[in-house]
């Protein structure tokens, strides 16, 4: 079961949720779903996996229960320092800095949506991306180019296997979908019901979390 996301304002979203209203838990239903406030979501989406089994779900299934999802992620990651990436374990925004990473987000039809870094600082001495550089430089020394791609359209739209020629093999690869809808927003806070999907369309897991 995936959940690793490329979230590292974590902390700084749990150290909000002291201020966030209570919510009380709701049945669900499609149409009380489709009417709720997000708040009303909140409440319905903890009844939601209660009460299914979702990991005998299709993704089809979950859409026609919840209709379209707010985002839909698979993700490759590259490593930009030498001590590697961040442990799918850790949350710690300390760490996250120690970390710096840049993240490939794809469609579900394998194509590049957009890019994402956790950087140190704000990118410096910013040089255009060049793939045969990319290739021979060490991983601190690619961080150079991620503002380029951050900044630019630089292939948008690539197949996984045109990115891969362009940047290599990642050094982390996400073989799952992550499907979420954000169900409460409250200032920086917000809960999120994420469900795991396979390259099948088969929910593989599902969990409520704030972030």
């Amino acid at each position: 079961m995936m959940f690793a996301k490329p979230r590292f304002l974590l902390v700084l979203a749990s150290l909000l949720t002291c201020c966030r209203p209570s919510v009380e838990p709701e049945k669900f239903s499609r149409d009380n779903w489709r009417d709720a406030s997000q708040l009303s979501r909140y409440g319905m989406a903890g009844d939601y996996l209660r009460t299914r089994d979702v990991t005998t779900m299709t993704l089809e299934e979950v859409v026609a229960d919840l209709g379209q999802p707010d985002d839909v992620d698979n993700y490759w990651e590259y490593a930009l320092s030498a001590n590697g990436l961040l442990s799918r374990e850790s949350h710690m925004l300390k760490e996250s800095w120690e970390h710096p990473a840049l993240f490939a987000h794809f469609d579900m039809d394998h194509k590049l949506r957009r890019f994402s870094a956790s950087l140190r600082n704000e990118p410096t001495g910013i040089r255009a991306f060049d793939s045969a550089a990319w290739a021979t430089c060490t991983p601190a020394d690619r961080e150079s180019m991620v503002g380029d791609l951050l900044d630019g359209k630089a292939l948008v739209g690539f197949s996984k296997a045109d990115v891969e020629l362009a940047l290599g093999r990642p050094d982390r690869e996400n073989a799952d979908f992550l499907v979420e809808y954000t169900v409460a927003v409250h200032f920086l806070d917000h809960q999120h019901l994420a469900f795991s999907v396979d390259q099948g369309g088969r929910v593989t897991g599902a969990i409520l979390y704030d972030g």
